[in-house]
């Protein structure tokens, strides 16, 4: 029962999505009513009989709408008989669906072609309309650098080894048979540009960064992905923010202790339209905190773990971990971000 009211809400979300592009495509929203409230005009459904996703919209200059999300298994029987445009081979290791593109009619009444990776190879989570094509942002997992190959990316081939870390997470989160490993989600943050039509893939880059989410059972919540965060600058450029990772190896052989996987920030980075070159990249850390008081709380919060990070004073400026939820640009170029960090001040190291 509880995994059919899931899956009823990720067809509601798709349907929302549709209504939300068409709304915006209107040049006036429709008005009911008073005149003053909004309507439904229009809305398209796709997906499987699965927990699919649609996160991303973006209109283009003609109004034509574009759907960025992740599907259960691949998609067949569309709307219209339109057929996607498969890319890669499968590579079910990596837990999640298919991600895809869908390309709808000005109006949202039509489905006009859609394309998707073979499951097991991206899950997607932003879509941006460009003039040289459809930028897609999400996550890869492994067996996705064949199709990176080839198209000049900064980096095309990515850093896996964060999927055996062996995390602090508390037994609910990873006890058998209630908690399966199986279904947990691991990726490399994913860039990719795709033709206007999506018929093939034009471009394409990893980035650093990890992103895992835990299969952990209601009414526990680990099954939100951080989004890969686009925005097309005047000149062309890309603007994208990654998700850090969870933990940061410490670089001298040693085991991961709770300072590396607290200390690690998310990142912004510049790129050129082709995905070939990086202009720039910044870490983006939590505001500062006093060290004094975060060594105080975390000790007194932690205190069964003699000899980590725990037993001497925090070294660092602030706690580094942020989530970056959202990625903009304005006509000039400036890149905006929104999101959270767990320190707000200097004395509130949490």
């Amino acid at each position: 029962m509880q995994e059919a009211a899931r899956t009823a809400r990720r067809w509601a979300a798709v349907a929302l999505a549709a209504t939300a592009g068409v709304a915006t495509a209107q040049s006036s929203p429709p008005a009911a009513g008073d005149g003053n409230t909004p309507r439904l005009v229009a809305a398209t459904f796709l997906g499987t009989a699965g927990d699919d996703e649609l996160e991303g919209v973006a209109i283009a200059p003609d109004g034509t709408i574009y759907a960025a999300g992740t599907a259960a298994g691949p998609l067949a029987d569309l709307p219209g008989g339109v057929k996607p445009v498969t890319l890669g081979e499968p590579n079910a290791a990596w837990g999640y669906g298919c991600g895809f593109v869908a390309r709808f009619s000005a109006d949202g009444t039509r489905l006009l072609a859609a394309a998707q990776f073979a499951r097991g190879l991206a899950k997607l989570t932003t879509v941006a309309v460009s003039s040289a094509g459809i930028c897609v942002g999400g996550y890869g997992g492994q067996g996705i650098e064949p199709l990176l190959n080839g198209t000049g990316g900064l980096i095309v081939k990515g850093r896996y080894d964060q999927r055996d870390y062996k995390l602090f997470t508390p037994r609910e989160h990873y006890s058998e048979p209630r908690c399966r490993k199986q279904l947990d989600q691991r990726g490399v943050p994913l860039v990719v540009r795709l033709d206007a039509a999506l018929t093939r893939l034009t471009a394409g880059t990893l980035l650093k960064g990890w992103q895992s989410v835990w299969h952990v059972p209601l009414p526990l919540s680990e099954d939100h992905w951080q989004p890969t965060g686009l925005a097309l600058l005047p000149d062309g450029d890309v603007a994208v923010s990654h998700d850090g990772g969870y933990a940061t190896r410490p670089g001298d052989g040693r085991d991961i202790g709770y300072e590396q996987f607290y200390f690690c920030p998310d990142h912004v980075s510049r790129l050129s339209g082709d995905l070939t070159r990086r202009r720039w990249k910044i870490d983006v850390y939590t505001p500062p905190v006093d060290p004094k008081r975060a060594t105080e709380v975390i000790s007194r919060r932690m205190p069964s773990h003699p000899g980590s990070i725990f037993s001497s004073p925090w070294r660092h400026e602030s706690l580094g971990q942020t989530r970056i939820l959202r990625l903009r640009s304005d006509a000039a170029g400036n890149i905006l971000l929104a999101g959270w960090s767990p320190g707000r001040t200097s004395s509130e190291p949490w």
